[in-house]
């Protein structure tokens, strides 16, 4: 899992495959909008009030905090329990609200709900500079290598830019995302489904 670039989410998903429970509360058919990494839209086919109310909590509440790839085989079936079902092998699940700080991320909410996608069916996919990473079940690495591999290229032009500037001024440059929240800044928005 990582920390998505806050503003980088663009597009729709919808996230009918598995209800989304948050504190108790369950919430089927969501669906998102993203433009310039926030959430614009916003449906739902049960609960849809409690969604824009959760969305409304504050404005780090509609951007997203985190994406992560379920890749463990030995969860194979949704369980209405989060810890778990985002691990599921297959799935991709995709966090409103507050972001990992050691990861990178600096989007801040009160709020950090996970939302669970199934990869399996049929032309599901997550892409990476237009290369496959996942989808119906399976894992490819090597364009993930490929991404390490650009942004430790650019966290070295940032750390020679850097070097060159003044004390003050380097204080309010906001670093590249670390290595392990790669995924989202060449991920972008391109998690498709049918």
């Amino acid at each position: 899992f990582g920390c998505p670039i806050e503003d980088s989410a663009e597009g729709e998903i919808s996230f009918g495959d598995f209800p989304a429970v948050d504190r108790g509360r369950e919430v089927t058919g969501i669906r998102l909008r993203f433009a310039g990494g926030r959430v614009v839209e916003a449906s739902a086919d049960t609960n849809e009030p409690y969604l824009i109310e959760t969305l409304d909590t504050d404005e780090g509440a509609r951007r997203l905090g985190e994406l992560g790839i379920g890749c463990n085989p030995g969860i194979t079936r949704y369980m209405k329990n989060t810890l778990f079902d985002e691990k599921m092998d297959g799935t991709v699940h995709l966090a409103l609200g507050n972001s990992y700080t050691d990861l990178g991320g600096v989007n801040q909410s009160a709020i950090h709900w996970d939302l669970v996608k199934d990869l399996r069916p049929p032309g599901s996919r997550i892409e990476l500079d237009g290369n496959v990473v996942a989808g119906v079940g399976q894992l490819d690495p090597e364009p993930l290598r490929q991404a390490v591999e650009r942004v430790r290229e650019e966290e070295d032009a940032h750390q020679q830019i850097r070097g060159s500037c003044s004390p003050a001024s380097q204080s309010t440059m906001r670093r590249p995302p670390k290595l392990v929240s790669i995924c989202t800044k060449w991920c972008g928005s391109a998690i498709a489904s049918p």
